[in-house]
């Protein structure tokens, strides 16, 4: 676990209930290896919340603006791949994880999953917000700054908020 993936832990743990916050997602299929699904879900039930988290390497970051947004965008299309596998796992096997209070808990595979591509990088100020769909996969994922992404919890305190804003970010993001 980087310490982002730490940081985000620990933070999404102090903004939610920790009945709702499920941080070491690894599994394994029938008949497969173990894998690691998002590095945070937020479980409501019936909505969850998927963030995936990258962070650059304070010892990599550069000054060239160039190079930190192709890193961006590299990142980026891997955290959308750890996304849809993700949703692929959760909506077609019986998955269950332990969430931050140590119970265990199946994951309802008919919850609509909302993507959120969290980033770490304080070298990137401009971004594209939403990674938009470049195959016939038909998902947009929500992106934004560990900075923003704290912002937003202090703003809307509750989860279901935070979805909502999530689903009209990408929604307007689509028409702009």
């Amino acid at each position: 676990m980087t310490n982002s993936e730490k940081l985000l832990g620990s933070f999404s743990e102090n903004y939610f209930y920790k009945e709702l916050v499920y941080a070491d997602l690894k599994f394994t299929p029938i008949g497969g290896t173990e894998i690691e699904l998002a590095d945070l879900i937020i479980n409501l039930e019936d909505i969850i919340l998927a963030i995936q988290l990258k962070e650059r390497n304070k010892k990599d970051r550069t000054q060239d603006k160039n190079i930190e947004e192709k890193w961006l965008k590299k990142k980026c299309k891997k955290a959308k791949e750890q996304i849809k596998d993700t949703i692929s796992y959760i909506t077609s096997e019986k998955v269950s994880f332990i969430n931050a209070r140590g119970k265990k808990t199946i994951i309802n595979p008919s919850a609509e999953v909302v993507p959120l591509v969290v980033f770490e990088n304080n070298s990137i100020s401009e971004y594209e917000h939403l990674l938009r769909n470049h195959t016939n996969d038909g998902l947009a994922v929500n992106c934004m700054s560990i900075d923003d992404f704290k912002l937003m919890c202090k703003q809307l305190l509750s989860p279901i908020e935070i979805i909502g804003y999530l689903k009209w970010r990408e929604a307007f993001y689509k028409k702009n």
